[in-house]
């Protein structure tokens, strides 16, 4: 084992990371504004990004919150704050009032669910600054002193990009320094300085504290800047280069959730919701099995950290035996899972990932609420008749669908002597048409293996046996849900609501997914998705999340005991590499997890009717008309490239049976008892014994590939037994009155 030599007086350094990056936005952050204005303002919108990096650093370490602002093209969102006091209507009418007199502005409306002023602004522009006069309206407007705002961002607000940028480039920066410096064979402080903001940012618990004060902006901005500076001051190159990767991908993310709202903004804008209160959303999520276990180590990893101290007495030593139990791994697969799906979502599916932080939620969700109207299209139909004679049912049902489509229905039950031809007996329900992946819905949230409730609606029918419990209507549909999601969130359970934007009611959903229904969105959602399919990809995505997790503990246990063997005398490496190392592997297992979700095909669309319940004669209409026949005959295949199709044939056969192989080979490699063994084998290998390393190493993976093997031959004798039993079937390849068959 190696050690950086120590340093007298470090006494001072331990938190030096910290108190380095507060003195410099604190004391600095004024005055570097106030030098470079001149020199910002001569480029075109450098310095808007100067205010903003400079807001966002005081924020950072605890100063005011800095004013979320946006702009898309003549449009300028503002946040407008103490929109939840006891000032609230007052403040809004100040604010709206003081922006709509000014000059160069055309039109000003208050989307209070977001908290944002939507200004339309002429070509020209305002002569003032808008920010300055939100800030003074409030201020004016304002009875009661409030604390430290907590600020509700956007996707589309300069801040979040702004602030990860920053990050990233004080990572890249970090790791220039690092490799500049190993280079040179600089000598760096000791680990010791990396203890304080290492521990606060990878356990939960102390990490919590900073987010209840900083948020969560804040928070991840403040321990970019102290991480980077802690891996150049102490010149280590594998954790600069492990931050770079992070920071790197988070402001990818940011990038990727900016777009998507520059691809809504124009819809958002033009449909504000009437009224409500802002949906901050949840900052702080119930622990998952990750945080568990990150909570566990990490406070045992410092106890044994602190006990070798008190042993050794040598701050290097200390240091070194704290970084390896920290928990790093766990965080950084987390946090990769949520950008490769956060980048899924916004470029296959157009979803609008307005709070990112819910996707590293998804592996901790115990229930999964679902708003039936989320499995309604809009279309209205007959789907019961009841209290009549079968003889009379399909009389009864042809004149309710005529009614129906007269418009002289709407959903819910009708008595059918109210209905001219109908009878003098029974009831007749209007419920919408079930959408064609509402199915395919509910299926994936009982495959999720979580909870899976709703509420009792007659439009359900048979769906209504695909959820565990059905919740009785108690007043409203939306007082019920919201109802039932307060309940369920009251046990201290992490709560799903997939609803949509005819949602109204305010509820404490720890994710609310929302399905946008024509051009209204669903105002206070986490996840503004624009159809079922969507929502559908999000709960397939649970258990991967849940795997994720797990991956990122079982890297985390492996680094570290690898780590803790190089901290014996003798044994070659430096036992924190070995955990930074273990944070790429978690990045890119983290990534390739969530980018796996959107490999899978979506399910196949089925009818949203009934059809063991409605009458022959309605079967029929509402059957589909099967394509008409092709007017030519197809061509037949040139004899002379027979040879080049076989050879495409083979060649498709063989690529596929060698994704077929490395499939089975990466469910096998996948057991619990792999990561032990390959941990096993590091060791030997790091202790001396590379030869019992690579008799492990190959033993595993011929086994695997044995079973691989066999599994694959089992699969394709089973699928030539199936084929021989399935029976043929004879298909209509014309009109319904043409004879012929195929």
């Amino acid at each position: 084992m190696s050690f950086r030599p120590g340093l007298p007086g470090l006494g001072g350094l331990l938190t030096a990371p910290i108190r380095l990056t507060a003195a410099a936005a604190l004391l600095g952050g004024g005055t570097a504004l106030r030098v470079g204005e001149r020199a910002l303002g001569a480029v075109p919108g450098a310095r808007t990004v100067g205010r903003t990096a400079a807001g966002m650093a005081v924020e950072a370490v605890g100063g005011p919150a800095h004013r979320r602002t946006s702009r898309r093209g003549n449009r300028r969102w503002i946040e407008v704050r103490g929109l939840t006091g006891p000032d609230a209507d007052a403040i809004a009418e100040e604010v709206l009032a003081s922006v709509r007199a000014v000059p160069g502005v055309t039109d000003a409306v208050l989307n209070r669910a977001v908290a944002r002023l939507v200004v339309t602004v002429a070509p020209g522009g305002p002569a003032e600054s808008l920010t300055a006069v939100v800030t003074e309206a409030e201020r004016r407007a304002r009875t009661v002193p409030v604390h430290r705002h907590r600020p509700l961002t956007l996707p589309g607000d300069d801040s979040v990009l702004v602030a990860r940028a920053v990050g990233a480039g004080a990572a890249a920066l970090a790791l220039g320094v690092s490799l500049a410096g190993s280079a040179i064979r600089l000598p760096g402080l000791p680990d010791l300085v990396s203890v304080v903001p290492t521990v606060a940012d990878h356990i939960p618990m102390v990490r919590h504290h900073l987010v209840r004060r900083l948020g969560n902006s804040g928070t991840d901005l403040l321990f970019s800047l102290t991480n980077s500076l802690a891996a150049a001051l102490t010149v280590s190159p594998t954790s600069a280069a492990a931050e770079a990767v992070a920071r790197g991908m988070l402001t990818v993310e940011a990038w990727n959730a900016r777009l998507a709202w520059a691809r809504h903004e124009e819809v958002l804008a033009q449909n504000p919701p009437e009224g409500g209160d802002p949906a901050l959303g949840t900052a702080i999520f119930a622990a998952g099995p990750g945080e568990e276990f990150a909570n566990r180590f990490g406070w045992i990893g410092l106890s044994a950290a602190a006990l070798i101290g008190a042993l050794s007495r040598n701050p290097s030593i200390t240091g070194a035996a704290a970084l390896v139990t920290a928990p790093k791994p766990a965080r950084a697969t987390r946090e990769a899972f949520g950008c490769a799906m956060t980048r899924g979502l916004t470029s296959r599916h157009d979803v609008l990932v307005v709070r990112p932080r819910v996707l590293r939620a998804l592996d901790r969700v115990d229930v999964i609420v679902i708003d039936p109207r989320a499995l309604y299209t809009d279309e209205l139909t007959i789907t019961r008749v009841r209290g009549v004679s079968n003889s009379h049912r399909t009389k009864a049902w042809q004149a309710a669908q005529f009614a129906l489509d007269d418009g002289r229905l709407g959903p819910g039950w009708h008595k059918l002597s109210t209905i001219r031809g109908a009878g003098r007996t029974g009831e007749a329900l209007v419920s919408p048409v079930r959408d064609p992946f509402a199915t395919a819905v509910v299926t994936e949230a009982r495959r999720a293996g979580v909870r899976v409730v709703s509420v009792d609606d007659d439009g359900l029918r048979s769906l209504a046996q695909g959820f565990d419990t059905l919740f009785p209507m108690t007043g409203s549909l939306d007082d019920t849900v919201a109802g039932v999601v307060e309940r369920l969130s009251a046990q201290g359970t992490t709560v799903v609501l997939v609803t949509t934007a005819d949602m109204a009611a305010a509820h404490r959903a720890g994710i609310t997914i929302g399905i946008t229904r024509g051009s209204v969105p669903p105002w206070g959602a986490d996840l503004i998705v624009p159809d079922l399919p969507a929502v559908w990809r999000i709960l397939r995505a649970m258990p991967a999340a849940r795997a994720a997790s797990n991956r990122g503990v079982q890297l985390s246990l492996s680094s570290s005991a690898i780590g803790a063997l190089m901290l014996i005398p003798g044994v070659p490496g430096y036992g924190p590499e070995a955990v930074n190392a273990g944070v790429l592997g978690g990045l890119w297992a983290g990534f390739n997890a969530g980018s796996r979700v959107f490999g899978e095909t979506l399910p196949a669309p089925e009818p949203g009717h009934d059809w063991y319940a409605l009458p022959a004669a309605e079967v029929q209409r509402l059957l589909p008309r099967p394509p008409p026949a092709p007017g030519e005959p197809a061509v037949p295949p040139n004899p002379l490239l027979a040879p080049a199709r076989l050879a495409g044939r083979a060649a498709s056969a063989t690529w596929s049976l060698a994704g077929e192989f490395a499939g089975e080979m990466r469910a096998s490699l996948a057991d619990p008892i792999t990561p032990i063994l390959a941990t096993g084998a590091v060791a030997s290998a790091i202790l001396g014994s590379p030869l019992d390393a690579a008799l492990v190493g190959g033993v595993l993976l011929a086994n695997a590939a044995l079973s691989s093997e066999q599994q694959l031959h089992a699969e394709r004798v089973l699928r030539r037994l199936l084929a021989v039993q399935e029976p043929l079937a004879r298909r209509r390849v014309g009109p319904l009155d043409d004879p012929l068959n195929d």
